[in-house]
């Protein structure tokens, strides 16, 4: 038991010594990017939230509880399908819709382009429902691939350009929940440097860009070789 003791300390105070943000210059651009495990519904400020190609919002086999979508529809809109409805008809008013299709087990039938930005108000802050994952209509299940994951991250990057005024943005790992992307964390954080560092060197988005990461992610991810890699 002693023994056993004494590795829990080590464990814990290796933990310790392992930075739980970093914040990083993106190199060639004017933007911060800060790297923190928080939950992302938290963040005062604009917000992404990656949703499917329907911008669903009934909860259950339409969208997951437990998933970011799901989380901001019960905390952000007090759980309210209706205002959450509302809040994206109307930024999507202008929005070309790709196609309808039958939903035999429920859900809406308007499908969107991956990389549709829904901009909805909330607050003095802005929420980014992103298209990002696409919906197999027969079971409901979301699923998205690398060049999924690309166009919404570089659709997400220029609204953010155009809506937020510089402003600081939170921003999650998207790819990272049940869109079935295939990536580790550390290379769905990768592509998120790299789109950001992409559109940032095109045209300058903001001076702060907060990725903000599960425990689980960051378990999974070496921040100081993040840094060393955008250093060199």
């Amino acid at each position: 038991m002693g023994v056993l003791a004494g590795l829990a300390v080590i464990i814990g105070l290796a933990r310790m010594a392992v930075p739980r943000c970093a914040s990083l210059p993106l190199p060639g651009t004017k933007t911060t990017v800060h790297i923190e495990v928080r939950d992302l519904l938290d963040f005062n400020g604009h917000k992404v939230i990656p949703v499917n190609e329907f911008f669903d919002s009934a909860l259950g086999s339409n969208v997951n509880a437990s998933t970011l979508h799901g989380q901001c529809i019960q905390r952000l809109f007090n759980g309210s399908q209706a205002a959450f409805d509302t809040a994206v008809a109307t930024a999507l008013s202008s929005s070309k819709p790709r196609s309808t299709a039958q939903r035999p087990l429920g859900g809406k039938v308007v499908q969107y382009n991956i990389g549709t930005v829904a901009v909805v108000s909330h607050g003095p802050s802005k929420l980014f429902l992103t298209a990002l994952s696409r919906t197999d209509v027969s079971t409901n299940k979301a699923h998205a691939d690398i060049h999924d994951l690309i166009s919404a991250w570089t659709a997400t990057w220029k609204a953010i350009r155009v809506e937020t005024s510089g402003e600081p943005v939170a921003v999650p790992l998207m790819g990272a929940g049940q869109s079935g992307v295939g990536l580790s964390y550390p290379d769905l954080l990768r592509t998120l440097l790299m789109t950001l560092a992409h559109e940032a060197r095109e045209r300058e988005i903001g001076k702060q860009v907060h990725v903000l990461l599960s425990e689980e992610a960051f378990d999974a991810i070496d921040l100081k070789y993040i840094r060393t890699g955008m250093e060199a």
